[in-house]
């Protein structure tokens, strides 16, 4: 399951590409990847989405470039975006009067979902908010325990690798020590994403703490 893969989300994730053409190129390859990690091997793609502001779901402000196709799943969040992202109301609200924002039913968004689930996977924008929260909820309330996955490499962290996996002069140029993701990962390791020559994982205190953090996260990476 995709969460929101709506344009302002790619927009604004962090890295994200600043040249209009590779751009592009990034945000389909996201769509390539889904393609070849799971509808190839006969994962049922699913994509949460949010409702629009008359009837149905937000069709209108899916980002272009992401490729949906007719055999995929669309799971309505139960709310729109300017529900989920009131932070719009910036510096026309004063911060004391800033609605709270809403977050998807996810009893009523895993009720949508064909079952029984073997296996889950999530990617979509943000690894530490609705994708934790979606993550969590399958380990802990559907009984997913060992059996629900993150897809790093699809949230706002994958951005940058896949930048630099399309535009590989970058890691040079950049210094990057972090490898770019491949369109089809065959192991979940800190070691096979790219971090081994980043020797703060074992030195620096907020790594090592970070690493901790996410050791409690089973559904991440914590190898």
């Amino acid at each position: 399951m995709f969460l929101y893969p709506f344009r302002e989300f790619f927009v604004h994730s962090n890295g994200y590409p600043d040249d209009p053409e590779l751009a592009d190129k990034v945000v389909e390859y996201f769509g390539q990847a889904i393609d070849a990690r799971y509808r190839q091997r006969g994962y049922q793609v699913c994509w949460l989405l949010f409702r629009s502001e008359g009837e149905g779901l937000d069709l209108v402000n899916l980002d272009r470039r992401v490729s949906i196709q007719p055999s995929d799943l669309l799971v309505d969040a139960g709310m729109t975006f300017s529900e989920h992202c009131p932070c719009r109301l910036r510096g026309v609200l004063p911060e004391d009067q800033w609605p709270k924002p809403i977050y998807a039913d996810l009893p009523f968004v895993s009720s949508q979902l064909p079952g029984p689930i073997e296996e889950l996977w999530v990617g979509g924008f943000q690894i530490s908010d609705c994708v934790e929260k979606l993550a969590r909820f399958a380990y802990f309330r559907l009984g997913l325990k060992g059996s629900v996955h993150v897809d790093e490499d699809l949230t706002g962290m994958g951005v940058w690798p896949a930048k630099l996996h399309l535009c590989p002069r970058l890691i040079k140029r950049l210094k990057m020590t972090r490898d770019p993701f491949p369109l089809v990962r065959e192991s979940w390791t800190y070691e096979s994403t790219g971090w081994k020559d980043d020797p703060r994982w074992e030195t620096d205190r907020l790594y090592v703490r970070l690493r901790r953090i996410r050791n409690l996260r089973p559904w991440l990476i914590h190898n």
